[in-house]
């Protein structure tokens, strides 16, 4: 699956992220459709170069695009108002098929969403032939992949943390008609 595979490579490299945006607006309970990955990174840059990517460039986030038209865009946001350190230390880790998730929590994974929301109503040429290049069956094909990977986030077990220390885990009821 698209999904565990990209964060396992996350993870193999060291990288520091947290899954914002719609898919971890799912894992807070809102039923919200979404294809595309939208990350936080910890960005070992200067901070004067993102800097000027914000007041120069505009950059809000930029995508990383998919070869093929079946998998999802991952999405990485540049201006966040949230700074990554605080919610790095108030995450949420969801365990998927072995596979470790940190996720914004609720009010900071909100708000990265209006960030992305933004950013992603203005669709570039490319953006919108690479959608129309979709056959009906990819269409569907990663629908259902989204699907499964919302539902198995949904039903795993998660640790919240508070000033980088697990607090408490929970793990979902099994009481849920889909």
């Amino acid at each position: 699956m698209f999904y565990l595979d990209l964060f396992r490579k996350l993870e193999d490299v060291g990288v520091r992220y947290l899954v914002v945006g719609g898919i971890a607006v799912n894992l807070h309970g809102v039923n919200r459709l979404t294809h595309d990955v939208d990350l936080m990174l910890a960005l070992d840059v200067d901070a004067e170069k993102v800097r000027d990517w914000i007041e120069n460039r505009h950059m809000l986030a930029f995508d990383l695009r998919p070869q093929n038209a079946v998998d999802p865009t991952v999405g990485v946001l540049v201006n966040s108002p949230v700074e990554f350190e605080t919610a790095y230390a108030r995450r949420v880790v969801a365990e998927v098929s072995g596979q470790r998730i940190a996720m914004a929590k609720a009010k900071e994974a909100e708000a990265d969403k209006t960030v992305v929301d933004d950013y992603h109503y203005e669709l570039s040429d490319e953006q919108l032939l690479h959608g129309l290049s979709m056959t009906p069956l990819q269409r569907l094909t990663w629908l259902d992949e989204a699907r499964r990977f919302v539902l198995a986030l949904r039903a795993a077990p998660r640790t919240y943390y508070e000033d980088g220390k697990p607090v408490r885990t929970v793990t979902p009821g099994a009481k849920r008609i889909y």
